[in-house]
């Protein structure tokens, strides 16, 4: 009988997976960064100054749509498309970011509601010339997090929403450190400070669980775990075990061959078997001497 496998060691949760991580790292970034990304904008810096209702408006529309265009991106089957969708639909993003913006501060801030479709035709007609650009600049920065998490997803391994995880870390930080630059005084929604601090916090955790998943790996091969062992993954189709089918890479690949196969063994022995059972639970690159 074949034992039932536990999760494998440091393997991510199942809710954690590599499209939610980036969607809950740009959410933050769109906030801290809307407002000075656009504060060199006389216009813009006369309609946010002193007036917290167009801020929260300026930041609330730039985070809902880049959550949009972020999750328009990952849809991408080639993360070469991924980047292409974010830097040609950041642009678009931010011609919207202009009207929806000045027809939102109208709205909220001047009450004056039957005045919200001229105002959004205003500001994508003006507002784009700078709108445009500035989208361009957030999906060139957001295609970065979002060719690794479609790159995740397209060459799926245990450690992949890890991966993702780090480079969120690193994403924000350096994202929290150049908005930090450019505030200049601008209002934000949240403090490029809580950003950097974040990013680390994530980077940290990242690199952290991946080196240990490495340790316990070196374990396993040294057999000190006795609950796992690596075996040699059979290399033709006929000897291969189905239960191999479908199994993921516990570490990412990378172009190395997976020639090992990490098994989980029972505990305990029954009368009709001389060996406790096993069940395959992940691929592996068995490590070689020296």
């Amino acid at each position: 009988m074949t034992p039932s496998t536990p999760p494998v060691p440091w393997s991510p949760p199942t809710w954690l997976t590599s499209d939610r991580i980036v969607l809950a790292a740009v959410v933050p970034f769109a906030a801290a960064a809307a407002l000075p990304a656009v504060w060199w904008i006389p216009r813009a810096r006369d309609a946010i100054q002193g007036n917290a209702g167009a801020a929260a408006v300026m930041a609330t529309s730039t985070a809902l749509l880049s959550v949009a265009l972020i999750r328009y991106a990952l849809r991408a089957t080639p993360h070469r498309s991924a980047w292409l969708r974010c830097v040609l639909g950041g642009a678009f993003a931010g011609v919207l970011n202009a009207g929806l913006s000045l027809a939102g501060i109208g709205v909220v801030c001047n009450g004056q509601g039957g005045g919200f479709f001229a105002g959004f035709f205003v500001g994508t007609w003006f507002g784009g010339f700078y709108g445009a650009p500035l989208g361009l600049a957030f999906g060139a920065w957001y295609a970065v997090l979002a060719g690794s998490a479609v790159r995740a997803r397209l060459d799926p391994s245990h450690d992949g929403p890890d991966r993702v995880l780090t480079a969120a870390g690193l994403w924000l930080l350096l994202g929290g450190a150049c908005a930090k630059l450019a505030w200049w005084g601008a209002p934000v929604a949240l403090s490029p400070w809580g950003l950097v601090a974040v990013g680390l916090g994530l980077t940290v955790l990242g690199v952290a669980r991946r080196r240990a998943r490495l340790a316990w790996l070196a374990r396993v091969a040294a057999g000190v775990d006795p609950r796992w062992q690596l075996d040699v993954r059979r290399s033709d189709d006929v000897h291969r075990s189905d239960d191999e089918t479908g199994l993921l890479p516990l570490i990412r690949p990378d172009g190395r061959p997976q020639d090992g196969v990490l098994l989980y063994r029972a505990h305990g022995h029954d009368r009709y078997r001389s060996a406790s059972p096993s069940a395959p639970a992940a691929l592996t690159e068995r490590p070689h001497p020296g």
